[in-house]
């Protein structure tokens, strides 16, 4: 199936005195699944966790009964800020678990998944063509 890819910018702190062409590395990772729903904890070197939601929808397949899932849009948006982590790992008791890099491990517990925040939420449904009109451009900054 040829359906359109969708990207995302990471949105950063604000600094002065941060280099804005210095990239951003993602140390951890962990994948959440709900019913009816899933979301990704992405972690990045300077400790801030970013959740990451795909939207999609399931479709048939005409004269057939197989199924495919169309990418609506890629959305993020900073979650917090924790120590950096080796590991995460998101417990179905609410619990997140950070397997620190340097010092001791720590136990979360989550009060809510950001849904209803004022956070903004950033989504590759704001960018012409997804953010993909040039894939090998740099992405616009958050």
């Amino acid at each position: 199936m040829d359906a359109p890819q969708h990207r995302e910018p990471i949105p950063r702190r604000k600094r002065p005195l941060a280099d804005p062409n210095r990239g951003l590395i993602i140390v951890a990772t962990v994948m959440h699944k709900m019913r009816g729903a899933f979301f990704f904890l992405l972690q990045s070197v300077e400790g801030d966790p970013y959740k990451v939601t795909i939207e999609h929808e399931t479709l048939k397949q005409a004269n057939s009964e197989d199924q495919f899932v169309e990418v609506k849009a890629l959305k993020i948006k900073y979650f917090d800020t924790i120590p950096v982590a080796n590991c995460l790992c998101i417990l179905k008791s609410g619990f997140l678990f950070v397997a620190s890099e340097f010092g001791n491990h720590y136990l979360y517990q989550f009060q809510k998944l950001g849904d209803d925040d004022e956070e903004t939420e950033f989504s590759s449904t704001d960018h012409p063509n997804f953010c993909m009109a040039n894939p090998l451009s740099s992405l616009p900054h958050a």
